[in-house]
């Protein structure tokens, strides 16, 4: 597998995932930039929200505007090579809480070559970043919700979003297409095993779960 490429504005970015060619296009560069305000910027770089044009996603289907997100085009070639592409472009709703290209790079290439050659893993970890039904602004996505793959603790409040108790937090909320309302966020999540343990079952090095080392008898992680 050849390494991924950093995805820049006015570029095309192609991804070798496992014999399988993905070609990403960047945003255009006419294309005037709004970063929503007051969103907070990804930890060692410019921020995400600052990367696409709001005016041209709002009219854009998500499986259409993936093209305009320069900063989403990992988790976008990884959604193209799972089943997920199709249902993407069916009837929305959907809110995705997606890994920015940082998130998606603390995996390394040879385990990303093996979920990518795995559909049913490959599905189960993408899909656990979806909620199909609804497309949930920010101020409106704290609680229990439930991805394709199980259900997403989120707490906090406009300025700070966590999720799952620290596996993710909200980088750039409330980025709006015509059927999906997309929140960025700075690590990929992983779904829980049967006992209910985060990221157990997937073992995606390079993300982050909540501290399950103190001894606990009512957890059983």
């Amino acid at each position: 597998m050849t390494a991924l490429k950093t995805l820049r504005r006015a570029a095309v970015a192609t991804f070798a995932i496992t014999g399988l060619s993905l070609t990403v296009v960047a945003a255009h560069t006419s294309a005037t930039t709004v970063p929503p305000e007051d969103a907070p910027a990804a930890a060692g770089g410019p921020s995400v929200c600052s990367l696409y044009d709001p005016a041209l996603l709002a009219g854009l289907p998500v499986h259409e505007a993936a093209a305009e997100l320069p900063e989403l085009s990992m988790f976008t070639a990884a959604i193209a090579a799972s089943s997920l592409d199709d249902q993407l472009a069916g009837d929305g709703p959907f809110t995705i809480f997606a890994p920015s290209n940082a998130a998606m790079s603390e995996i390394p290439t040879n385990v990303l070559d093996s979920l990518l050659a795995d559909p049913e893993l490959l599905d189960s970890i993408l899909g656990y970043h979806i909620v199909v039904g609804e497309a949930l602004p920010s101020d409106m996505v704290v609680g229990d919700l439930e991805t394709l793959n199980g259900a997403l603790t989120i707490t906090g409040d406009g300025d700070t979003l966590v999720i799952n108790g620290g596996e993710a937090t909200v980088v750039c909320p409330d980025v709006i297409t015509a059927d999906a309302t997309i929140h960025v966020i700075d690590h990929v999540l992983q779904p829980a095993d049967e006992s209910g343990c985060p990221g157990a079952s997937s073992s995606i090095p390079g993300s982050s779960t909540p501290d399950s080392s103190s001894p606990s008898s009512s957890t059983p992680c």
